[in-house]
């Protein structure tokens, strides 16, 4: 059980957009931790992980990145209305603040429910050529990220007024980024528009072709199932975005090895059955970047 779990992460991960996902979960969270640190460095912590966090959102979206002012609308309107709702008595101007905390709440309420209509509408258009995608759970996602927006809000606001702790604040959030991660998940993949995947950021891009030919080398490679000895890592080219791509090959055979997409082992490709479960396995490598299957004579070796 434990590794189809493996092999289905492996199999997630090995999509180049999958994996901005994670990584921009992951800043969302340093982002959080550190505004929760208190003084000078959190301020920076926290603006610079969110950056980073909504720069690998948009290498991941770039076809429906407009979530992104639309969810900071909805979280901030959120924001201020609960923040003004919860605010001090200050004699008379309370009996219009209240009101007016409420009635932003609703107007965040309402972009909100337009949010959801606007891809469900997308839905129905892209229907009429048979592609039907239920859109239930992105329905869930947005008013579970509305629903913890406002407990942040809420536990925020207490303790800016001396009401309480962080503790809400940061349980909400905590629990907010995975429906904030599903929001651009849903219509990138499900709506088809990762087929459009825009320029390619080339900072960004640099950064990931220097951190792929560097951490693999000070990590120790897998054993060979043959000989038993330790993998060599040669760096090949992708046939189709250029890019580079470690294969894994026998030190004595020089058979070229990959895993086995049913038991995760390592199995030569040219066998075209793995030698451990006995399953098919495509002669073709999948290039992690741009997530394409290419025949191993198409990959040239790269210069080191």
């Amino acid at each position: 059980m434990h590794l189809k779990w493996a092999v289905q992460l492996s199999e997630f991960l090995s999509k180049p957009q999958n994996r901005f996902r994670v990584a921009a979960a992951l800043f969302l969270y340093l982002s959080l931790l550190f505004g929760l640190i208190g003084g000078k460095l959190s301020t920076v912590g926290w603006l610079v992980f969110g950056i980073l966090a909504f720069a690998f959102l948009y290498r991941s979206t770039p076809t429906f990145f407009f979530i992104t002012w639309s969810l900071i609308l909805i979280y901030a309107i959120t924001f201020f209305g609960v923040y003004l709702y919860f605010a001090p008595e200050v004699g008379i101007v309370t009996r219009y603040v209240k009101p007016l905390g409420a009635v932003l709440v609703l107007v965040s309420l309402t972009i909100l429910i337009r949010f959801i209509l606007y891809f469900k509408d997308l839905r129905d258009y892209l229907a009429r050529d048979g592609r039907y995608v239920p859109v239930g759970l992105f329905s869930i996602s947005a008013l579970l990220f509305f629903l913890f927006s406002l407990l942040s809000s809420f536990s925020w606001a207490r303790w800016g007024t001396g009401g309480g702790g962080l503790a809400l604040y940061t349980i909400s959030e905590v629990l907010l980024v995975p429906a904030l991660i599903y929001l651009y998940y849903f219509p990138e993949v499900r709506l088809k528009g990762e087929e459009e995947r825009g320029e390619s950021v080339q900072w960004l891009d640099t950064l990931f072709r220097s951190a792929f030919r560097t951490i693999p080398r000070l990590l120790t490679p897998p054993s060979c199932p043959h000989c038993g000895k330790n993998m060599v890592r040669e760096l090949r080219i992708c046939p189709g975005c250029g890019r580079e791509v470690y294969i894994l090959r026998c030190p004595e055979t020089r058979a070229i090895y990959k895993r086995c997409p049913h038991c995760g082992e390592l199995t030569p490709i040219r066998e075209l059955k793995c030698i451990h479960c006995g399953a098919e396995v495509d002669e073709r490598i999948i290039c992690p970047w741009c997530g394409n299957p290419y025949p191993l004579p198409l990959w040239r070796e790269a210069e080191s």
